[in-house]
């Protein structure tokens, strides 16, 4: 079977082509392992994110939903007290396509975005593929336990 790859936004294409050129043609576990490892080495830092003190950087876990673990994020609010009301919230998930990326990756440049409008950034860390396949297990049990529930009452039904 050939593989076709989804159409994309002409406006894209030179975007994809430089993607194109220095990513891997194929994907093996040993490749995403090596990708993970140069993308952690060049992870911002909390000084860097902090931007000369204008940022507090904190880290924080949430409850996930339930029967999944904890939700890791980093959150970059201004340091500087705000004059009135609450500030706007942008909400970051960094690209890799679901295998490769970090709380960190992009981050930066959001926070630039930020520093303009005086708001918070909260970006999450989500689990990555292959170790974590879709959906996590707690939801495929979750649905396993519906459709036998609703087996049950059809067959009782009938």
């Amino acid at each position: 079977m050939t593989l076709v790859p989804p159409p994309f936004d002409p406006e894209l294409g030179a975007a994809l082509a430089i993607v194109s050129e220095r990513l891997p043609r194929v994907f093996t576990l040993d490749v995403v392992a090596a990708m993970r490892q140069g993308e952690a080495a060049m992870a911002p830092t909390d000084e860097q994110l902090s931007q000369e003190g204008f940022f507090e950087v904190e880290e924080r876990a949430v409850p996930g939903p339930e029967g999944d673990p904890e939700i890791a994020l980093l959150i970059c609010r201004p340091a500087a007290p705000r004059a009135l009301g609450p500030r706007p919230v942008l909400y970051y998930a960094h690209g890799g396509g679901m295998v490769i990326g970090t709380s960190r990756t992009g981050v930066d440049l959001v926070l630039d975005w930020a520093r303009e409008l005086d708001a918070v950034v909260v970006s999450v860390e989500y689990r990555r593929a292959p170790e974590h396949p879709h959906p996590p297990v707690a939801r495929r049990r979750k649905c396993r336990r519906r459709r036998r529930s609703r087996c049950r009452r059809t067959v009782t039904a009938l």
